[in-house]
């Protein structure tokens, strides 16, 4: 019996209607893709794709392609009548749609170009690292300058781009180390968190923030309602855009769907709001017949296609620049976290060991925190300035150490090693010390108690 993977109808539905809870609008699908959907949407709810789906489809329609709501008057706070939900519904429902095509052309755990990383080096590097760990289950990552620069690609991807509030919640992959749970098939995931990530660099960026996410515009609050509206969700999702006179009521579902640009006016910075495409432009199909059969069955398909091609033959680039994107209000709370007052502490009792104990952890905090700076791909002249500082005062204090304790340390590690055994050394010392003094009070105690008993046997 043929699978469903290998047999491809080419026959054209017209339309296939997607119900929600609070609408009904149409895609446009074809047979296999319909097939597919069916299949792998089961699946996709129950791995941790949904997951990731959500997320982007949450960022999606909150902050990249949603206005602000309108300040009426000072005194008075308004409130969005609109129906953003089903507006948001329809952004994942597009999402799903876009990734389930991936899935079909391109499988579960597709391959990357050959020539990736003239096209995305930083993705390209991402995916060695690893591919290279899952294929050694010992590597121990002996070059640390090549995990510092992996780590901090991990960071920009998990930490420094905008996720919704509950994404640091992920069980699928750590946000911290470059680690994705053993049975997840990370490669889609990955592909749509730096989907994501390029999107908010679009349109993040001063030069595009005209740019919206469709032809018509992003969403607009609705402020006041019309008569009839409120019983009719979708009459009340509306959109809008720079030097539009009247907002446009969204009437079906192909108006939620991306502005994709026909042609290409400056290659060092291009949209790509189509996942479909984003995949062409990384990805290299395990099955090129399959490929071709969607690219001329399928409209949208076939245009990104060419999209994809044109781009590359241009020499297009993408790669991640080092601005965080995430939550502002967190970010001001980590900072004043970090910025409180801390107490200031005596040093004047401390013993020698101690004493280098605090420098020596210092220096292991500043340098736990240049080699951020030192993966970036571009640092600025006082970044520079700052490396070179901390490197010197490190290389310094080791040879101070080695001088006072008569030693020969390479390594701040080496220094803390010999350090915390010299002040356990101490403490035991102390124990010692402190137990004698009890048994000389102890001694005198009894002698002194003596002495009156004595004298008041003579009185």
């Amino acid at each position: 019996m043929t699978s469903i993977e290998e047999n491809y109808p080419t026959e054209l539905l017209s339309a296939h209607s997607v119900s929600t809870k609070y609408t009904t609008y149409t895609l446009h699908l074809t047979i296999f893709q319909l097939t597919w959907i069916f299949f792998k949407i089961r699946k996709i709810t129950k791995d941790c794709l949904s997951w990731f789906i959500k997320d982007v489809s949450f960022i999606l329609a909150h902050h990249l392609s949603k206005l602000p709501l309108p300040i009426v008057t000072k005194e008075t706070k308004t409130k969005d009548r609109g129906k953003h939900a089903t507006y948001e519904e329809m952004i994942q429902t597009w999402v799903t749609y876009e990734v389930v095509k991936v899935l079909y052309l391109f499988g579960l755990n597709p391959k990357q170009k050959s020539d990736l990383e003239s096209i995305a080096p930083d993705i390209e590097r991402y995916i060695g690292y690893i591919e290279s760990n899952i294929l050694d289950d010992d590597n121990d990552d002996d070059d640390e300058e090549s995990h510092q620069e992996i780590k901090h690609i991990h960071e920009i991807i998990f930490k420094h781009t905008q996720h919704s509030g509950i994404f640091d919640k992920c069980t699928f992959a750590s946000m911290n180390e470059v680690k994705w749970k053993e049975d997840v098939k990370y490669m889609i995931p990955f592909l749509l968190l730096t989907w994501l990530r390029h999107l908010q660099q679009y349109f993040k960026s001063k030069k595009n923030e005209k740019h919206t996410w469709t032809e018509n515009g992003n969403y607009q609050p609705h402020v006041t309602l019309s008569k009839g509206e409120s019983t009719n969700p979708l009459a009340i999702v509306y959109l809008s855009k720079p030097g539009m006179k009247k907002p446009f009521k969204v009437k079906s579902y192909d108006h939620v769907k991306p502005y994709e640009p026909q042609n290409i006016k400056d290659i060092t910075n291009v949209l790509i709001p189509s996942f479909e495409e984003w995949a062409m432009i990384l990805l290299t199909p395990p099955n090129q017949t399959r490929l071709t059969q969607a690219i001329e069955d399928d409209e949208d398909t076939r245009r990104r296609w060419n999209m994809a091609e044109m781009k590359l033959c241009l020499s297009y680039k993408f790669e991640f620049n080092d601005k965080n994107y995430a939550n502002k209000d967190k970010d001001k709370d980590d900072n004043n976290k970090n910025t409180e007052l801390q107490p200031t502490l005596d040093y004047n009792n401390k013993t020698n060991e101690e004493l280098h104990a605090e420098i020596n952890n210092g220096l292991t905090k500043g340098k736990q925190a240049i080699q951020k700076i030192t993966a970036k791909k571009t640092k600025s002249t006082f970044e520079k300035t700052m490396i070179d500082n901390m490197e010197n005062m490190i290389r310094a204090y080791i040879a101070l150490a080695s001088k006072t304790f008569s030693s020969n340390y390479t390594t701040l590690e080496e220094i803390q090693i010999d350090l915390d055994s010299k002040i356990a050394q101490q403490g035991e010392g102390d124990k010692d010390e402190i137990k004698s003094n009890e048994e000389k009070d102890s001694d005198k105690k009894s002698t002194d108690e003596s002495e009156i008993e004595e004298d008041d046997e003579d009185n």
